[in-house]
Order: C-alpha cells, then sequence, then structure tokens
C-alpha cells in the first residue's frame, strides 16, 4: 500500500503471461495431467519531486505441475500432485 501525502506518485505496469495444460485419460479409472504457465513485466514508480526517487521493476515467473489421479471403486480414489514455481524480481 503506497501513502503519498503530497500527490507527487506515478505508476505505471506492464504484465503479461498465459497458462497452459491438458491430461490423458489412460482408461476408466486412471488420469494423468500437465500444466505450465509464464509471465513478464516491468513497472516503474516515481516519487515526485519531494523524494526524487524512481524506482524500476523487471519480474518474470515460471511454473509448472503434474497430476495423477487413479478411482479404485465408487468413493475409492488416489490422487497426486506437484507443482513447482520460480520468480524473478529485479528492482
Amino acid at each position: 500500500m503506497w501513502t503519498d501525502v503530497n500527490g507527487e506518485r506515478e505508476v505505471q505496469a506492464d504484465l503479461g503471461g498465459f497458462i497452459a495444460g491438458g491430461d490423458y485419460r489412460y482408461n476408466e479409472n486412471a488420469v494423468a495431467g500437465a500444466s505450465f504457465s509464464f509471465m513478464a513485466g516491468t513497472a516503474e514508480t516515481t516519487l515526485g519531486k519531494t523524494y526524487a526517487l524512481d524506482i524500476s521493476n523487471d519480474v518474470y515467473s515460471l511454473a509448472g505441475s503434474v497430476y495423477a489421479q487413479y478411482d479404485f471403486a465408487p468413493g475409492w480414489r488416489v490422487r497426486g500432485d506437484v507443482a513447482y514455481q520460480y520468480t524473478n524480481n529485479d528492482a
């Protein structure tokens, strides 16, 4: 949260990315899938004449996950998933 009592602030942020994924049903009881996401962008902040402070920030993020499920009987199943995310925030 920003507080600027002088009103001398300018913020510009540009972010973009995508998410993709899919799954495959091996048979009536087994399914597995995966997903991937990417995000990148920049943000620039100027805190006006009083503070004369310019901040530039580059950020990117990668994430991926895999999951699987096996149904043994109605109401009895095993489900598992693993995910990882990496984010780099360079101010």
